[in-house]
């Protein structure tokens, strides 16, 4: 018998913490991709909610491949567009040093 409340349970919510934004943006500038993420992550800002969306309905194909945590990851950062700003933020700091 198939448990369907069980079936469509997402994980529980893993925060990113700010150690994961910085990471982050250290990984973006070692790969000289700064420029291009800024300018994807102001794109994206107004259609975040449908991202979101669609990255936790693949999120259990995702998990398979990237990991449960950062797929859980990718789907909380879209949710929350005050990690969206942050991260634009620090990538903004980081370019002008």
């Amino acid at each position: 018998m198939v448990r369907w409340k069980k079936a469509f349970k997402l994980p529980k919510e893993t925060e990113i913490r700010e150690e994961d934004l910085e990471r982050w943006v250290n990984f973006l500038r070692q790969k000289h991709l700064s420029l291009p993420a800024l300018i994807t992550l102001e794109v994206v800002k107004p259609v975040s909610f449908l991202i979101h969306t669609v990255a936790v309905g693949l999120h259990p194909i995702l998990s398979l491949f990237i990991g449960a945590r950062p797929s859980t990851q990718i789907y909380e950062f879209f949710q929350n567009r005050q990690l969206m700003e942050r991260l634009i933020q620090k990538l903004e700091e980081k370019k002008n040093e």
